[in-house]
């Protein structure tokens, strides 16, 4: 039977990963990792791996290595904190502020905040009120000319 000594959860958009720190009958300590995925039709996928002490600190190295090749060849998409996609939200849709004027004060790409509403299911619409029709210009016949 194994003994839970810590758990540790980190909660993302679309993962939630839990770590637990685990005990044998023999006293012999590893780390579990739960990765639960979900998806847009509500289907949840459970991924597990356990990773024994003596191979961690290679897998901490690895980890920390690709990282710093990620950050550096990357794309930089930059995760938005919930009090500040909530802050944007509220001014989009009270005061009914422009995308690229949101995108321009909260240093984001205009992408990156229209994903935003529609992860969120906020329609998008222009901000321009619809104009009243031109009125027609009609221009007088031309007469026939007489022979």
């Amino acid at each position: 039977m194994h003994e839970i000594v810590k758990v540790e959860k980190i909660e993302t958009d679309r993962s939630t990963y839990s770590i637990e720190l685990l005990r044998t009958d023999s006293g012999y300590l590893y780390i579990s990792i739960d990765q639960a995925s979900y998806s847009y039709l509500d289907n949840v996928k459970i991924s597990k791996i356990q990773v024994r002490p003596e191979n961690l600190q290679k897998l901490i190295d690895t980890l920390i290595n690709l990282q710093t090749v990620i950050r550096d060849n990357g794309v930089k998409r930059r995760i938005l904190k919930p009090e500040m996609k909530n802050e944007i939200i509220n001014q989009y849709l009270s005061k009914g502020m422009k995308i690229a004027t949101l995108a321009v004060q909260y240093d984001c790409s205009v992408l990156e905040i229209e994903q935003m509403f529609r992860d969120e299911n906020i329609a998008l619409m222009g901000n321009r009120l619809p104009s009243e029709k031109p009125s027609r210009i009609f221009w007088p016949r031309k007469r026939k000319r007489s022979r």
